[in-house]
């Protein structure tokens, strides 16, 4: 699992498209900012991309089956992360996107652990 966070414009859903390209997708990628979640081609299976702004609760979440798109063959990346908290294990890799003050993007790493932490 892959978790994203930074502000609204600092390039979630564009680390999302070099990370699929990077896998050897050709699929083009946008924001699930309104339908939720985008499934992309890869060559092992699924990338599901999703965008979690929208949710107001976690009961939305198990509405929509959120759990059942946890597979083994599948890659799940989440841009706000925090609404999840509570259906998520700790086994993730969470990027904490920001702006350099000379222009760009910070990308810090953070890996495992994180969601007990308190830090999300």
């Amino acid at each position: 699992k892959g978790m994203l966070q930074g502000d609204l414009g600092a390039g979630k859903t564009s680390l999302v498209g070099a990370i699929l390209q990077h896998l050897g997708s050709s699929d083009v990628v946008s924001s699930p900012t309104f339908s939720l979640v985008n499934e992309y081609q890869a060559p092992f299976g699924y990338v599901y991309h999703f965008d979690l702004y929208r949710i107001n609760g976690v009961e939305e979440l198990y509405d929509f089956g959120f759990e059942e798109y946890f597979r083994p063959d599948s890659l799940v990346i989440i841009e706000w992360p925090e609404i999840a908290r509570d259906l998520l294990s700790d086994e993730h890799t969470l990027l904490k996107l920001s702006y350099a003050p000379e222009g760009g993007r910070y990308v810090e790493v953070l890996e495992n652990g994180l969601f007990s932490s308190g830090e999300l």
